[in-house]
């Protein structure tokens, strides 16, 4: 077989050679592609890398900005609320983690007792909010009190049923008990 003619007048030996230098080509070209995928592939994953890396950090300034926005509104209600602007018809309690909004009418809230150690469910009249002038500051116990400055003018109502010592009151944004006794209660301006 080896030194006769094909039909199309090449030998075996010539075919075998073509072939050979055929499949040489041909395995250098799939490892060329082989290398620059492989490259590819290294390339694609560190930049998946880098891209969760700056997408962390966008979340994180994004939740720090959000929270700054957040303080800078409380304080914002807060200074509304001195000068005498608020409005009536809604509260939105930003200590819970899902802001929410409540229409005034019956609230119920929750006091520590510091006696028996317990949360115990107060009711308040929300209808019957009162102008009261801060006399001195006071630091919350806990994060059922509100935090007064002196000066500081809050919105409070009875609870009911009363308590001796506290009262319901409204600092902005914010809710919770307050002290009585660091409290002046303003006379409604009749118009």
């Amino acid at each position: 077989m080896l030194g006769q003619q094909m039909k199309d007048g090449l030998s075996p030996e010539a075919a075998l050679e073509q072939a050979e230098r055929d499949l040489r080509v041909a395995q250098s070209e799939f490892d060329r592609q082989s290398d620059i995928t492989k490259s590819l592939l290294q390339g694609l994953n560190s930049s998946h890398e880098n891209h969760l890396k700056h997408l962390c950090a966008f979340v994180q300034t994004q939740s720090r900005y959000y929270k700054q926005c957040n303080e800078v509104m409380n304080h914002l209600q807060k200074e509304l609320v001195n000068l005498g602007v608020s409005n009536s018809s809604e509260i939105i309690d930003v200590r819970d983690e899902n802001v929410e909004i409540q229409s005034l009418g019956r609230e119920t809230f929750v006091e520590y007792t510091q006696a028996n150690k317990h949360l115990k469910p107060v009711t308040v009249r929300t209808d019957e909010m009162k102008r009261a002038r801060v006399l001195c500051s006071y630091d919350a116990k806990d994060h059922t009190e509100l935090t007064l400055i002196t000066n500081e003018v809050i919105f409070v109502s009875e609870c009911v049923p009363p308590h001796t010592d506290y009262m319901y009151g409204k600092q902005g944004l914010l809710q919770g008990l307050v002290p009585r006794a660091f409290l002046e209660i303003l006379e409604e301006e009749q118009s």
